[in-house]
Formats: structure tokens, C-alpha cells, sequence
């Protein structure tokens, strides 16, 4: 189980994924992201959101783009789900292992049961690159989109691309 940045950049250099690091102070929201980045480093920066369903059955761990908020009931008829909540804290590190602020696609690396879905906004599967934190909110990485799907697959965690009605 992966629970540190250092060992999520030990496993990129084993699987020979090449990605870039910017260690920076805690952030907290995209804002604080935005203040501390180049407008391109910041342009494929995704957004990520633990949710649940009301039965806390089903787990979603939705990645979208920065700038876009989830329209929970829109979201909910998409997947086929019933209601839909943001998953609580403890939720949270008992199923992905992090805390908020640091949710990642990476974090399903810590749901060995494989209880999480990975659902992705389709318009990032056109970009070349995502940024996304390595479990820590004190840093975020760049890699190539197509790498990270690999990874996810490979973690037993193929991401779903889906359209994020906003």
C-alpha cells in the first residue's frame, strides 16, 4: 500500500513514467493553487472530490476540471446512483488513505478492496498532461494523462470518463 509522495515518485521512476514535481506550501483549495503556479503549470491542474452514496455502498472518487463544481443530482442521474454526499473525513483516509486537501486519483492506490470508483470528466482525457497531488498536499505532479490511466488500471481502478454535468 502506497501512503507516501516519496513512494508514489519511487513507483513512477520503477514503471519508467516520466513526471514533473513543484514541492510547494499546503493548499488547501484551487485558489491557493493559483497563487503559487504559472498560469501552465496551473492550466492542467485537476480538481478531485470523494463522494458517497447515501447508503455509503458505492464510492466515487470524482476528478474534473479545476474550475468546474459537480451538480450533485445531475451527477447522481449520470452514474446511475442514489443520492450522492461528499464522503466525510474519515471516509475518507480509511478508504484513500489521505486527508483533505491531498485527494488524488494516486489515493486509490490505498483501496486495495477496490470499493472506489474512479470517474474522470471527459474533457481531461483530451489533455496531454494532469497535475495532481501525490497524496500530499505540499506538492503536485505532472504526468501524461495516458500514464496515469495506466496506473489507475493497473491499481484495479480503471477510470470511467464521464461528462461532469455542472
Amino acid at each position: 500500500m502506497i501512503h507516501k509522495k516519496e513512494e508514489i515518485y519511487e513507483l513512477l521512476n520503477e514503471k519508467h513514467i516520466p513526471f514533473k514535481v513543484l514541492d510547494h506550501p499546503p493548499v488547501w483549495t484551487m485558489e491557493d493553487m493559483a497563487k503559487i503556479m504559472s498560469e501552465e503549470e496551473f492550466s492542467d491542474v485537476a480538481k478531485n472530490a470523494f463522494l458517497r452514496d447515501e447508503k455509503k455502498k458505492h464510492w466515487y472518487l470524482v476528478v474534473l476540471r479545476k474550475d468546474k463544481t459537480i451538480n450533485m443530482g445531475s451527477l447522481r442521474e449520470a452514474i446511475g446512483s442514489t443520492r450522492l454526499s461528499f464522503a466525510r473525513e474519515d471516509y475518507l483516509m480509511e478508504r484513500l488513505g489521505v486527508t483533505p486537501g491531498a485527494v488524488s486519483p494516486l489515493a486509490v492506490f490505498h483501496d486495495v478492496q477496490g470499493t472506489v470508483e474512479v470517474l474522470v470528466d471527459q474533457e481531461l482525457t483530451r489533455r496531454e498532461f494532469i497535475g495532481v497531488h501525490p497524496l500530499d498536499n505540499t506538492a503536485t505532479i505532472w504526468l501524461k494523462y495516458q500514464d496515469l490511466v495506466k496506473l489507475l488500471k493497473e491499481s484495479g481502478h480503471p477510470p470511467r470518463a464521464i461528462v461532469v454535468p455542472t
